[in-house]
């Protein structure tokens, strides 16, 4: 639920999300200057594993600091609190890594494991299926539906081009004149 309403109330990606620590938010902006993903280490020529890896974000204007909705740094308090509980629950089993969306046991939460928590609620609501990152475009959708800039949008994202942004804005064009055509058929 949390890390659902941080991404459609700050248009972060993913592993900009589940990289982020307590200390990354300030007052009403969270910075983001990292990301979390998955990387395969070979141990030799032949044979690797997968290990969680704190990166860069994807570009260098991804580095960035987004406001915080005052709703969410409600539910923000409300998500410490719960994570404090799970804490005292596990005792010294708990690893604190000072993470603002820790797993249970206070480590990295998985991409693969939020997207099938994401999968599953989905289904639960009975909404058809939608990649998590369609957060992240209602977000911007949003923005320029309520006339925000679109240099404004874009810097929200981290987009290294407003060009990217455009793409949003375009969409919505598309949609308005698909919705339009419903008139015509009101009378035909």
């Amino acid at each position: 639920k949390y890390i659902v309403m941080f991404a459609f109330m700050t248009g972060a990606r993913m592993g900009e999300i589940l990289a982020l620590e307590k200390q990354d938010i300030k007052g009403n902006v969270v910075r983001i200057n990292k990301s979390l993903r998955t990387v395969r280490v070979y141990e030799d020529e032949d044979n690797y594993k997968y290990e969680l890896k704190v990166t860069r974000p994807k570009t260098k204007s991804s580095n960035r600091e987004v406001p915080l909705p005052e709703t969410l740094k409600k539910e923000l308090k409300n998500l410490n609190i719960l994570v404090k509980e799970e804490k005292l629950k596990l005792g010294p089993a708990y690893e604190d890594n000072d993470l603002l969306f820790p797993s249970i046991t206070g480590t990295y939460i998985e991409a693969k494991n939020l997207r099938r928590s994401w999968e599953r609620a989905l289904k639960k609501a009975a909404v058809p299926h939608k990649k998590f990152h369609s957060l992240r475009h209602t977000y911007a959708t949003r923005m320029i539906e309520n006339d925000v800039q679109l240099l404004t949008v874009s810097r929200l994202l981290g987009h290294s081009s407003i060009k990217t942004t455009e793409i949003y804005a375009h969409t919505l064009e598309d949609t308005k004149f698909e919705a339009v055509k419903t008139f015509d058929a009101m009378f035909n």
